[in-house]
């Protein structure tokens, strides 16, 4: 069963400290909305164009290349990486308690 997008958000903002509405700016090099519009396909169940939507990011296109550069991003970048996995922890346990 997918998650709430809020508890997704809260989650996200506590692992990377900082507020909901930082996910919501347009930050050249920021990997936020990245990370929270991979999140929200992967554990709310949201389209890409209905993550963009949440996350004020446009297009759906435009998320897809910004969740796709996260990957490489991720390579090389290992303290990015243990976030992530930590994020991804957090909410996999969450989906699991929430069937």
């Amino acid at each position: 069963k997918p998650l709430d997008v809020d508890d997704v958000m809260e989650v996200l903002a506590n692992e990377l400290g900082v507020d909901i509405s930082e996910f919501k700016l347009r930050k050249h090099g920021s990997p936020l909305r990245a990370i929270a519009g991979r999140a929200l396909c992967r554990y709310a169940g949201l389209t890409q164009r209905d993550a963009a939507k949440t996350l004020n990011a446009g297009s759906g296109a435009g998320l897809s290349q910004q969740i796709s550069g996260l990957s490489g991003r991720l390579d090389k970048d290992k303290k990015l990486k243990l976030i992530v996995e930590r994020i991804d922890s957090g909410l996999e346990k969450r989906r699991i308690l929430n069937t």
